[in-house]
């Protein structure tokens, strides 16, 4: 779990982590993963913004065609620039200064 990643929450990119601790409860990030918040592209999920803020690259693949989306475009609610037989397999996140520096703040609607 990013939330939980000594990794991920202090040294790479703790912007992410602290994304991941607003989300829902510990129950609903034990059932959901990074890759389905953005596939689902939900305008209230909070995954998307930071992975854009992230400047992250997407991989998809379909059958054994291995495709680069860099960053993963959100056409619409909901929708996004992946085909209908591809699915999301990676989330490559720079690990430089920026990112290491990074943070998370949710403002209340």
């Amino acid at each position: 779990m990013i939330e939980s990643s000594d990794l991920m929450t202090q040294q790479k990119t703790p912007g992410l982590g602290q994304t991941a601790l607003q989300i829902g409860d510990v129950h609903v990030r034990n059932r959901g993963t990074i890759v389905e918040f953005l596939v689902h592209s939900d305008p209230g999920a909070d995954h998307p913004g930071a992975v854009l803020a992230l400047e992250a690259t997407i991989v998809a693949q379909e059958s054994a065609v291995e495709r680069t989306i860099d960053p993963l475009v959100f056409t619409g609610l909901w929708v996004t620039d992946l085909g209908e037989n591809e699915i999301l397999t990676e989330v490559r996140i720079i690990n430089d200064g920026a990112n290491a520096n990074s943070c998370f703040l949710k403002f209340p609607q």
